[in-house]
């Protein structure tokens, strides 16, 4: 079986940057093509502290084959998801041969071999910190299924239909970020007036305060009082039927649109809002690895190469590298950088940080 790995969803001020490039040199890109003619709406769900995971299901040869996954790797029965989903497999195999038809005319695709249940496992022991360390058991929080790697079906009701009527206990199909009112909180942005821009970032970055505090679907559902992590917003009306529709969105529409705002806690760049028009400068190297060197960057690298050990070194800071490459572009070029420059800082900080922490950990 093959593994697929969730699409990696950037800020607002990546998205910003993505749009001025391709009205600057390619008139047919995506984001050239519909931000340009339209505000785009778009709504969001809690983004929850927890690690990444997935329910895959796949054709392989003439047999339908299920598997559980997180952090890069197919896990077994004795991982968290393993727990709650394994036992109950044959339910969820049944469940995709008897939808399988109908996403496939709701796709367009002549043949559906592969779908992912993606969603984030949460738990006592999975992340500190936030409501969701006080749950008694782990849960599966399901945002989104991925279909033919090339569909991501994301609406709440959209996702139920393609799942077991009833779901094992302890896996959740993640709702809408609502209002007081209750009504699904909706986002308008027009990407061509930043006056405008920057004020639906302030009504954001209000949102991702008050999550910051309390998370309101973790309350809801367990009356667990505790801070959440954030937002991911998600677009409705980017372009034609055939890019969004029916809660479905290709995945490419996915990347460019998407983004994900964080709460203080949770920020992976120092002293930038939730949602930021604009990157955040530094004024040389080293203030750029104080800048993108975080405490919340850090404790996800070293969530991801496993256990604190001083032998894991080189590997985390391998993680950190990457992870800045990937997330701090927009932050180097906005402060007349180059990676070449700012490197050896990125990479010392990295090292003692991860250092420091083993010894931490010695000494208890």
């Amino acid at each position: 079986m093959r593994f697929y790995a969730w699409p990696s969803i950037t800020q607002l001020h990546n998205v910003v940057k993505d749009i001025e490039k391709s009205l600057k040199t390619d008139s047919n890109s995506l984001p050239h093509s519909y931000c340009s003619k339209k505000e785009i709406l778009y709504k969001s769900k809690i983004k929850l502290h927890g690690s990444n995971a997935g329910i895959c299901i796949q054709q392989v040869d003439n047999e339908i084959k299920l598997k559980v996954q997180s952090r890069n790797l197919f896990q077994d029965e004795k991982s968290a998801l393993g727990k709650l989903v394994l036992k109950h497999e044959k339910k969820f195999i049944e469940s995709f041969l008897n939808n399988r038809k109908k996403l496939s005319e709701l796709l367009n695709e002549k043949e559906i071999n592969n779908f992912v249940i993606f969603g984030e496992i949460c738990g006592p022991k999975i992340q500190k910190g936030v409501a969701l360390s006080s749950l008694k058991n782990d849960i599966f929080a399901i945002f989104a299924l991925l279909v033919n790697e090339d569909y991501i079906i994301y609406d709440p009701k959209e996702i139920e239909k393609f799942l077991p009527s009833e779901l094992p206990q302890h896996v959740y199909v993640l709702p809408w970020y609502k209002n007081e009112k209750n009504e699904d909180y909706t986002y308008s942005l027009d990407f061509m007036n930043q006056e405008k821009l920057e004020k639906k970032a302030d009504d954001i970055n209000l949102q991702v305060s008050k999550i910051d505090k309390e998370d309101p679907w973790v309350y809801q559902v367990f009356k667990i009082k505790g801070h959440g992590e954030g937002i991911v917003l998600y677009p409705l009306n980017v372009g034609d039927d055939h890019l969004v529709k029916n809660g479905v969105i290709k995945t490419n529409v996915y990347e460019v649109f998407s983004f994900k705002a964080k709460g203080d806690k949770h920020k992976n760049v120092q002293k930038q809002k939730s949602a930021q028009v604009n990157p955040q400068t530094a004024k040389g190297a080293k203030a750029y690895a104080e800048l993108m060197v975080t405490q919340a960057r850090c404790e996800q690298g070293a969530k991801e190469v496993g256990e604190l050990n001083l032998k894991f070194t080189g590997k985390f800071v391998q993680w950190i590298e990457k992870d800045v490459l990937k997330e701090g572009k927009d932050e180097l070029e906005a402060s007349k950088l180059t990676w070449k420059e700012v490197k050896s800082e990125v990479l010392k900080a990295a090292s003692s940080w991860y250092k420091e922490k083993c010894m931490s950990l010695k000494k208890k």
